[in-house]
């Protein structure tokens, strides 16, 4: 039998630790002059049809102004989340970021001061679905179904308060949604991730 302590699980930092959608609505606010509401249908916000002709340029402007994404909310639930599931495994942040002189490097920061991540429990890459683990949990459904195809685990969409819409990707059919850890907690026992 595996010991809890065994576990890998993985965790997607934008929008299941860090309120990113927060802060680029902001952004795209005051430095743009466009009111950002979701709109049930797109799950990411920049496809908005108001925002693409200038969606280059808010990614220009997110990714070269220092502080940003140091600056970053956690959800009122990480530190929970986070500790709870360093109880039953190890905690890998798998997590993509844009090519630029300052995101990569604060995320880093801002995963190591905010939530205690180690430099070497960090891994930054957009193809997710190529690193294994027991458990994946991330916002983006797209990233969800591309690894629940791949890995015997445990896919888990988290739903971000406010921006979760259906995914338009084909659900294989054993991904669990949830934006509760209570929930998720409740199942990873029933999944018998957690003895």
């Amino acid at each position: 039998m595996i010991q809890q302590s065994e576990k890998t699980i993985l965790i997607d930092c934008d929008g299941v630790l860090s309120n990113f959608s927060e802060m680029a609505v902001g952004i795209i606010k005051e430095q743009f002059g466009i009111d950002v509401v979701c709109d049930g249908k797109n799950w990411d916000y920049f496809d908005y049809p108001e925002i693409l002709p200038i969606k280059g340029k808010i990614w220009d402007y997110i990714c070269g102004t220092p502080g940003i994404i140091r600056g970053l909310k956690k959800y009122n639930y990480a530190d929970e989340l986070i500790s709870r599931l360093r109880e039953i495994g190890h905690v890998i942040c798998v997590t993509s970021t844009p090519r630029s002189q300052y995101y990569p490097s604060e995320r880093f920061m801002w995963l190591i001061e905010e939530l205690g991540f180690a430099r070497k429990d960090v891994i930054i890459g957009y193809h997710k679905h190529l690193v294994w683990g027991d458990v994946f949990i991330d916002d983006k459904p797209s990233n969800v179904v591309s690894w629940a195809r791949r890995w015997y685990g445990v896919p888990v969409l988290w739903q971000t308060p406010g921006w979760y819409i259906d995914s338009r990707e084909e659900d294989p059919g054993n991904i669990f949604r949830t934006g509760s850890v209570d929930e998720l907690f409740d199942y990873l026992h029933k999944m018998k991730v957690i003895a």
